[in-house]
C-alpha cells in the first residue's frame, strides 16, 4: 500500500457502497467533522465492518468525512497530533487502517497477500520482501509482511498485516483488514513502536442489528 496514502485505499473511500455512518444522536463520541475530514482521538469506530482501534493519547486518525463510506483512517506519524487536513498530502511517514471487500472473490488469506505483493512490486523501485509469518490480527488468523522499496533514492519498510474476515462468519465477514506502517528505513525501529501500540488496540465487533453507531 504505497503510493501516496494509498490508490486502493482512496479508491475505496470513493467508491464502496456506502454504510451507517454515526447513527445515534449520542453526543459523547471521539470524532469530529472538519472542513475536510472526520478525526478521531482515543478511539476510531467503525461499527458497519466490525472493528474498533484505540488510540495512543495524542495521535488523531484522519478518516474519510460522511457521506463517504467509512473505510479506516491515517495518521500521519510526522505530525501524529495535527488535526488539518492529511488524507490529501503525500505523508512520508504513516500508519494506516483500512478495511476492504474481497472484490476479486480471492479464495484465502494467502491469495490476497499473494495479490497485495504482485501489485506493489509491479509498482515499487527495488522491491524485497524482508519478511513473511504467520500472524493474528484481532484473533483473526493474519499474515505479517515486510518490504522495502525505494522512493527518490531513499529506502523506504513497509510493514503490513493483512486479516481477512469471511462471508462464512456469518457477522460482518467478507471484510480485509489492513493495518499498515510506511516509513523510511532509518525511521522504522521508532516508528513500530506506534505500530504496535496501535496493533493493540485494534478489536473486532460482532454483528449489529439495523443501524449502528461509531460513537
Amino acid at each position: 500500500m504505497n503510493k501516496s496514502i494509498s490508490i486502493a485505499f482512496v479508491v475505496a473511500f470513493l467508491w464502496s457502497p456506502p454504510g451507517c455512518r454515526n447513527c445515534s444522536d449520542n453526543s459523547q463520541h471521539h470524532w469530529q467533522d472538519t472542513a475536510a475530514e472526520q478525526i478521531s482521538v482515543q478511539r476510531y469506530s467503525n461499527c458497519d465492518h466490525g472493528y474498533y482501534v484505540d488510540l495512543p493519547d495524542g495521535f488523531v486518525a484522519h478518516g474519510a468525512k460522511p457521506p463517504s463510506p467509512n473505510h479506516g483512517f491515517v495518521i500521519n506519524l510526522a505530525d501524529p497530533g495535527n488535526t488539518a487536513d492529511a488524507l490529501s498530502k503525500t505523508l512520508s511517514r504513516r500508519i494506516f487502517v483500512s478495511n476492504t471487500a474481497n472484490y476479486q472473490d480471492l479464495p484465502s488469506l494467502n491469495a490476497i497477500v499473494e495479490s497485495e505483493l504482485h501489485s506493489m512490486k509491479a509498482e515499487a523501485t527495488a522491491f524485497r520482501v524482508l519478511e513473511r509469518v504467520p500472524t493474528k490480527l484481532g484473533g483473526l488468523d493474519a499474515t505479517l509482511v515486510r518490504v522495502r522499496y525505494q522512493v527518490d533514492a531513499q529506502n523506504v519498510d513497509e510493514l503490513d498485516i493483512f486479516a481477512y474476515r469471511s462471508p462464512r462468519s456469518g457477522d460482518v465477514g467478507d471484510n480485509i483488514y489492513v493495518l499498515g506502517l510506511i516509513t523510511p528505513e532509518s525511521m522504522y525501529s521508532s516508528d513500530k513502536e506506534v505500530f504496535d501500540k496501535i496493533r493493540q488496540g485494534f478489536h473486532l465487533t460482532g454483528p449489529t442489528t439495523g443501524s449502528c453507531s461509531n460513537d
